[in-house]
């Protein structure tokens, strides 16, 4: 798998896969394996679950610790296809869900 170029902020879609530079992943996901994705009428969000809960894997993508959730068939479903742009994103805490909205960096889907 290759990597895609290094956007400017911390989460971005690039091939239905949703990267986390290091500071991201520390900050929203350090103690917690994998995440759910759900697409709810006014936005998606980012659950992040414990070990054993299920969900999509956060693997670690490098040395310096930037992770990778593969979610194609979530993306898909939206109506993404697998295009190689890098997609920035912004992760909006949403207490009332227990996660994040997720939204792209332009504040469109």
């Amino acid at each position: 798998m290759s990597s895609p170029p290094e956007p400017k902020c911390d989460v971005w879609l690039c091939s239905g896969r949703l990267y986390f530079s290091r500071a991201a992943h520390e900050t929203v996901l350090a103690s917690c394996p994998a995440v759910a994705l759900l697409n709810r009428s006014d936005a998606w969000l980012l659950l992040p679950l414990l070990a054993g809960a299920g969900g999509l894997q956060v693997k670690q993508r490098n040395a310096r610790g930037d992770r990778v959730v593969e979610a194609q068939e979530f993306f898909r479903g939206q109506g993404l296809e697998d295009s190689p742009q890098v997609r920035p994103m912004v992760l909006h805490d949403a207490p009332a869900t227990g996660g994040y909205e997720l939204v792209f960096d332009q504040g469109t889907r």
